[in-house]
Parts: structure tokens; sequence; C-alpha cells
């Protein structure tokens, strides 16, 4: 498993994927989830967590499949605790 940040217009995630990037958790960032992904190993991270709205189990097929994948939650900007300068300098890292 890895962690991944991805951003959109709108807001930061930090996604827990597979081996093949299917996305088995998601969360909408905050300063604290950002701290805690530049620290806390994938493994400890928790499985089928979703933001309200997000839970692919909730949706019809197509939206689910969507909502497997990290574009779904915008571009990836990191990987594994590592961020963009960018993003770093936006959450005070």
């Amino acid at each position: 498993m890895q962690t991944v940040m991805t951003s959109n217009n709108a807001y930061d995630s930090i996604l827990l994927v597979d081996s093949n990037d299917l996305v088995l958790s998601a969360w909408t960032a905050d300063k604290q989830l950002v701290r805690d992904y530049n620290h806390i190993p994938a493994g400890d991270w928790e499985i089928d967590q979703w933001p309200m709205g997000f839970d692919p189990e909730q949706q019809d097929d197509d939206l689910a499949d969507e909502l497997r994948t990290i574009a779904a939650y915008g571009d990836e900007i990191g990987r594994d605790g590592a961020m963009s300068e960018s993003r770093r300098e936006f959450w005070g890292l």
C-alpha cells in the first residue's frame, strides 16, 4: 500500500492506494492530516474510510469505479509522504 496526495481546484486529498493504484480510502486534507501523511507509513492508515458522498459502496457502478481512481480526486502531487514544493509551502511545512 501507498499514500498519495492529490490536489484539484477545490481541495487536497490524501488517498490510500494498493499496488495497482486502486483507491482504498480517501480523506479531505487538513493541516493535521497532511502532517500525518508526512510521518505515518501507509500500512498504518485505515482501509475503507471516505469523505461524505465519496464511498464507492454507496454509488452506482460507474461512479463507484471512478471513485476508486486517483484521478477522481485531482492531480497527484505526492506519494508516500512526499509532495510538491508548492503544496509544502501552502500547508506551511
